[in-house]
């Protein structure tokens, strides 16, 4: 089902794709649900519910894969590829999600990186955290400035900060 939104120069494609749309521009909805609850500007989103909550100011956002930034109520400027990245933000900022269920649990957190499968699944409120590799980095919820290269590492990190582990 193809449908274009005609307030102010959005894209929707696919059953209730931008569905209640209001007051954003600039958005392109493609998907079952993406952009489902949309009022941001600047969204790109792919997938069945992708960016599906975004009902107050979050925008410029990219997601791509079923429910990925699903809660994004505010969060600004992030990325989620995968299904269920970024799923639960509300209100962080800047962080990028690659792979399924990274930074899936992230709140508040701002400014961190995820890449693998459940890559800082559990972060919530960390800022500044970077993990590449599958369920690196997985324990960590409100640690800060820490990097965890490798997969299945980083469980001792937990909720501490300034930490490099490589393996």
């Amino acid at each position: 089902e193809f449908r274009r939104v005609l307030f102010r120069s959005n894209i929707a494609i696919g059953k209730y794709s931008s569905w209640t749309q209001q007051n954003g521009c600039n958005n392109i909805g493609i998907g079952s649900n993406a952009l489902g609850k949309n009022c941001g500007s600047g969204n790109i989103a792919i997938g069945l519910k992708s960016n599906y909550s975004n009902y107050q100011t979050g925008g410029n956002n990219i997601s791509i894969g079923d429910c990925a930034l699903f809660y994004n109520k505010d969060g600004n400027d992030n990325i989620a590829l995968g299904r269920f990245s970024l799923l639960c933000n509300l209100y962080g900022k800047c962080n990028t999600g690659i792979g399924f269920g990274a930074l899936d649990n992230n709140t508040l957190g701002c400014n961190s990186i995820g890449i693998g499968c459940a890559a800082l699944a559990n972060n919530t409120i960390g800022n500044n955290n970077i993990a590449i590799g599958n369920t690196s980095g997985c324990l960590i919820f409100s640690g800060n400035n820490n990097v965890v290269l490798g997969s299945n590492n980083g469980a001792w990190v937990e909720n501490t900060s300034n930490n490099v582990v490589i393996s």
